[in-house]
């Protein structure tokens, strides 16, 4: 997989101990969005205008990520996906957050690190264009 796709908005990365309903409800609006909860800790990733309308108390909350998304499926056995990524990535030094769904791979990275980051995915030779809103 080399074509990837700049998903619309700034994001931030919240860490909260639990979410309510009300909380949930105001995500499920949303055209992107991720809730990974362990024992410990409940994460969300949502644009930050939507993290300021939560009714939520943060233990820690990041703001100023962009997200990018491999475009298409990627298969269950397909391998290095992420990893190829990542490495191209790091070798640029810029740090990321990664996802996952059952169809795909997502990174964050800080919003400043945006152009740096495309250039050293298109000299990796990924192809790199504009996620359309409703497809989110």
């Amino acid at each position: 997989m080399k074509n990837l796709e700049i998903v619309p908005g700034r994001y931030a990365v919240c860490k909260l101990r639990y979410i309510t309903r009300s909380d949930m409800s105001l995500l499920l609006e949303e055209p992107f969005y991720n809730v990974s909860k362990s024992p410990e800790e409940t994460t969300v990733v949502c644009r930050e205008v939507v993290a300021n309308e939560m009714s939520w108390t943060t233990e820690a909350r990041e703001d100023g990520f962009s997200a990018i998304r491999v475009a298409g499926q990627i298969a269950f056995d397909e391998t290095g996906v992420l990893a190829g990524l990542s490495a191209v990535l790091a070798d640029a030094q810029i740090s990321i957050f990664a996802l996952s769904t059952f169809d795909t791979d997502y990174i964050l990275l800080k919003t400043e690190a945006l152009d740096a980051a495309k250039k050293a995915l298109e000299t990796a030779g990924y192809t790199i264009g504009v996620l359309q809103k409703s497809a989110a």
